[in-house]
């Protein structure tokens, strides 16, 4: 038995067995988890918040890559409700973090006030698909979308949900955009 099967075994190491079984972007969550601490200004917890939903985003990524080829996650139970609602509710988390990073944000002396208006603009798109969602009434800047963010599968990008006749939302193209603008925070922040 070789280092890696062994390290395998090991209890604690939960997400190396993902990774191992094609369950897990181990380098994606090392870019959420390098850039969660440029947000520590906002406060401690806001790290670790961070770092839970880039973990859960490290999941759905190859889950949803999993429910394009097949039909079904990877996962244990194949259970597709399951990964419908941890994709809905990284959505939620994501929007409620953003939001309370862009109260703090909006300050002129805020240590993040130079990325404000990156945080505002991902604030209103992720809001697009949140209040459907959570609400279950359009979002006042689309008061033409559905009442109802039906959930759907695009075939790139995965989980999706429906707002109108045409417009889609991909819960990827968000996560991406998260990362990107919490990266943008990161290589922003000045050094102490």
């Amino acid at each position: 038995m070789d280092q890696w099967e062994e390290e395998l075994k090991k209890p604690h190491n939960g997400r190396l067995r993902a990774y191992a079984a094609g369950l897990f972007d181990t380098d994606r969550n090392k870019r959420w988890v390098d850039c969660s601490h440029s947000i520590a200004a906002l406060n401690f917890w806001s790290v670790p918040t961070l770092q839970y939903l880039g973990t859960l985003d490290s999941r759905l990524i190859p889950d949803d890559a999993e429910v394009v080829k097949t039909g079904f996650p990877k996962t244990p139970y194949n259970d597709l409700s399951d990964h419908i609602t941890a994709s809905y509710l990284w959505v939620l988390g994501m929007y409620e973090l953003v939001r309370t990073l862009d109260q703090f944000a909006r300050p002129a002396d805020s240590p993040l006030h130079d990325v404000y208006q990156d945080i505002n603009s991902y604030k209103r798109k992720i809001n697009r698909l949140r209040i459907p969602l959570a609400k279950m009434e359009a979002a006042k800047s689309n008061p033409d979308d559905s009442p109802i963010a039906y959930p759907g599968l695009h075939q790139v990008h995965g989980m999706a949900w429906q707002l109108g006749d045409k417009d889609w939302i991909t819960r990827r193209e968000l996560s991406d955009e998260a990362l990107q603008l919490f990266e943008r925070i990161h290589s922003s922040a000045k050094p102490s």
